[in-house]
This record gives C-alpha cells, sequence and structure tokens, in this order.
C-alpha cells in the first residue's frame, strides 16, 4: 500500500484490515511477487507503464474490464519491461565488477603487488549477487567504508588511474549512512534506501 496512489478513504480500508504501508510506490513493487490492476479501464494501460517502468519482475494481474486487444498491448508492456530491467540490471553489476577489477589491478601493479593481489582474490569465496541478504550488513558499515573509498580515490590519483568508480562508491555509500551499525535491519530497506535519492 503505497500513500502517494491512495485517497483518503482507501487508505484507511486497507489499514484497517492489517495491510502494511509502504513509503513509496517503488517499495510497494519491491516487496510484492503479485500486482492486480483494478481501475478505470481508459487507465488500465497507463498503470501497466508505470508498473514496467520500475522494473516489476513478479505476476501482473490485469482484472480489468478490458478489450482483448488492450490486453495484448498490456501483456506486451510488461513482458519486454521485466526483461530489459532484469538485463539492465545484471549488466550493473557484470560490467562493472569488471572494470572495477581492472582498476584494483592497476593500483596493485603500480604498487608491484598484482601477484599478492591476485592470490587474496584466488581464496575469495564471493557470490555477493545471488545472496542480497548482505545488503543490510554493508548498510550498516557504510559510514566506515565511504570514508575508505575516498582513500582509495587518493591512492588511485597518486597512481594517475581514473578516481571515478571509487569516488562513485563513496556517493552511493553516503546513501546508507544513516543505517550505522543497524545490521537487523530488512533487505528491502536498504534497497529502498538506495531509491531514496537522497542521501542522509
Amino acid at each position: 500500500m503505497a500513500p502517494e496512489v491512495r485517497g483518503e478513504d482507501t487508505w484507511h480500508r486497507p489499514t484497517e484490515a492489517g495491510a502494511t504501508p509502504c513509503d513509496s510506490r517503488a517499495e510497494a513493487l519491491s516487496r510484492s511477487a503479485v500486482v492486480l490492476s483494478v481501475c478505470p479501464p481508459q487507465a488500465a494501460e497507463d498503470i501497466a507503464a508505470a508498473v514496467a517502468a520500475y522494473g516489476f519482475a513478479g505476476v501482473y494481474a490485469d482484472v480489468n474490464a478490458i478489450s482483448p486487444q488492450r490486453v495484448r498491448r498490456i501483456a506486451d508492456e510488461i513482458r519486454p519491461g521485466s526483461a530489459s530491467a532484469l538485463k539492465m540490471a545484471f549488466s550493473s553489476y557484470q560490467k562493472a565488477a569488471r572494470t572495477l577489477a581492472g582498476v584494483a589491478h592497476a593500483l596493485a601493479d603500480a604498487h608491484g603487488v598484482g601477484a599478492r593481489l591476485t592470490s587474496e582474490a584466488e581464496i575469495m569465496i564471493s557470490a555477493v549477487l545471488s545472496d542480497p541478504e548482505y545488503l543490510p550488513s554493508v548498510a550498516a558499515r557504510a559510514w566506515r567504508w565511504a570514508p575508505e573509498m575516498e582513500e582509495v580515490a587518493d591512492a588511485l590519483r597518486a597512481a594517475d588511474l581514473p578516481t571515478d568508480m571509487a569516488e562513485a562508491t563513496a556517493r552511493v555509500l553516503a546513501y546508507w549512512e544513516q543505517d550505522k551499525d543497524q545490521y537487523d535491519r530488512p533487505v528491502v530497506h536498504a534497497l529502498a534506501q538506495l531509491r531514496s535519492g537522497r542521501c542522509a
């Protein structure tokens, strides 16, 4: 239940029924496995487009009185939107991780420790993309990690290497600063903080 899309009456009814409020439509979609579209028929396509724009990948059920042609258009809107969002999300990690690895190796090479970096990496067990449950612990430590990334940027600068990714990481970590040492926050909270568009 997202408050910005609810009138006063429709806000009270779900609250009385025990529905959990969300801060925004984005948070509501991130916490939902199924979306039911119940709206005036003329708004059905706009609602589907809005849901697709958030990259919703769950089950979308349009239960409005609309024509088969409109149903097909809505199905097309939801399916390419979800596929595109998944591709963008995966690519954002895959490409950025490999690029960051290149910067890390360049910094290690500049200081003559390239082989040691490779050895360290070989003993790491990392499945960060497949296990989002670790994200609250990252948010809880962001207040320490952001300054560390600024130090990394200084080291890169001194080695005549690009500082962009380290500086960007420090800026992203700042979104989690208010979660300092809050290791018990849910994953959905950590994700919502990144979507908030504002730092602490």
